[in-house]
């Protein structure tokens, strides 16, 4: 309810050309938006070896997270993998 109160705020001011959602999908967003903007965070480091190895971390995460989850979609326990993870984040 908020979230339409300040969208048709915004609209009848008609100073604002976009409003933006925030990253991520959720249905609202389509429900209140007529287009999309494709967008991208760009980061800069040194080349130092620390770096190196923390970005190469980050990125191996990344994919091993993707090949989990297609992993356990293809097993069809995708499901019960997050039901499961959902439980133990509960429980601490």
């Amino acid at each position: 309810m908020l979230l339409w109160l300040i969208l048709q705020s915004l609209y009848a001011e008609q100073r604002f050309e976009y409003f933006d959602f925030l990253w991520g999908y959720y249905p609202y967003k389509e429900a209140f938006s007529r287009t999309a903007i494709r967008v991208a965070c760009v980061y800069s480091f040194r080349g130092t070896l620390r770096n190196r190895a923390l970005v190469l971390t980050h990125w191996a995460l990344l994919t091993l997270t993707k090949w989990m989850r297609a992993a356990t979609s293809r097993l069809g326990v995708a499901d019960w993998v997050r039901a499961l993870g959902e439980k133990l984040i509960r429980r601490t």
